[in-house]
């Protein structure tokens, strides 16, 4: 598979918060058990059935959760970048909460065994749609 340049910016991305926190082997086989996640891979493959999917799946939860925002945002015809979800929403919030949020996923694919490990193994890809929807918690009130 060959990537575009902005997905790969999105890779080197996910790249270097792994090696943040592993060495660069278990870096390397923790980002490809990322990519091949239903999620990531559907955004990275660009496969438009699964991705038109996993927005409807989203756009329910934020329905649910936030439905003034949900509102405006279907009637302003906005839907969230695909970028959020390739890059796992690191480039969308500052580095010291890009961190927290990457705790939780690079504690489930190092494998480190720790307490943060449950509650990713639980969540799955539904974590990428609860951190988005954190963010838009975070912002409702502006």
């Amino acid at each position: 598979m060959v990537y575009t340049d902005k997905q790969a910016s999105h890779i080197n991305l996910l790249a270097a918060l792994f090696l943040l926190s592993s060495p660069p082997a278990t870096a390397f086989l923790s980002l490809i058990n990322l990519l091949s996640r239903p999620v990531l891979r559907a955004f990275y493959t660009e496969t438009r059935d699964e991705i038109d999917a996993f927005y409807r799946v989203f756009e329910n939860l934020q329905a649910d959760t936030f439905p003034k925002i949900f509102a405006n945002c279907k009637n302003l015809g906005l839907k969230v970048p695909e970028s959020w979800f390739r890059s796992v929403l690191v480039e969308q919030v500052p580095f010291e909460a890009a961190c927290r949020l990457w705790d939780q996923v690079s504690s489930f694919f190092v494998c480190r065994g720790d307490i943060a490990n449950e509650q990713i193994v639980l969540d799955g890809d539904g974590y990428i749609f609860r951190s988005a929807l954190a963010i838009f918690g975070f912002l409702e009130p502006r």
